[in-house]
């Protein structure tokens, strides 16, 4: 069997970062499985070591490509649309149902929070970079805002967080909706949104 060229590595080393972090925060970091990965991207759990010299390897190039895919529609928002809207549209995806139906699209500070403590130090490292860059855009957007928002970054991400966390682990759709209204109306109450 030939090998394949440098452009169709590169492309399957891209496809086995995507799948993996898709995975790593619809299931964890524990719950991901080499042989499974490989076998949902059509190579060989052998082909694993071409790319990746084990799954530490993997799972911190998975946890920074998901933290880098989800602040870059935010950073994309701030540019075109400016602080405000792009504020109010951010925390309109964040605190949404589907946001807390699909993790694995979704957010993966909210979806790994709970993971952190049984992480390696390279993991949590690329988490906390990940967090980091998403609480710098924030910071930039509540500094650019034409009324001063009495919160900082840090305490506005960790809201949203919060918020999704415990909608997630609610039991009932109505449950997680009223956990999702409460954080918003917070939001509120500061400022930050305008009543709807």
């Amino acid at each position: 069997m030939p090998r394949a060229s440098k452009a169709d590595k590169a492309k399957n080393h891209q496809r086995i970062i995507e799948e993996a972090a898709r995975q790593i925060r619809a299931g964890g970091i524990e719950g991901l499985g080499i042989a499974d990965l490989m076998k949902s991207v059509g190579m060989t759990h052998g082909g694993f070591y071409r790319h990746f010299k084990d799954k530490e390897d993997l799972s911190v190039a998975a946890i920074n490509h998901a933290f880098e895919t989800f602040s870059e529609r935010l950073e994309r928002d701030l540019d075109e649309l400016g602080a405000e809207a792009a504020l109010k549209a951010f925390v309109q995806r964040y605190l949404s149902t589907e946001h807390v139906k699909n993790p694995s699209i979704g957010c993966p500070a909210s979806a790994l929070s709970g993971q952190a403590v049984r992480c390696t130090d390279a993991e949590r490292a690329a988490i906390s970079r990940g967090v980091s860059r998403i609480e710098a855009l924030l910071e930039k957007a509540l500094c650019d805002l034409p009324t001063r928002i009495p919160l900082s970054a840090a305490s506005f991400f960790s809201l949203l967080v919060g918020g999704v966390v415990l909608a997630r682990s609610a039991t009932a759709e109505k449950d997680a909706e009223h956990v999702l209204a409460k954080s918003r109306l917070l939001l509120e109450d500061i400022g930050l949104l305008q009543p709807q």
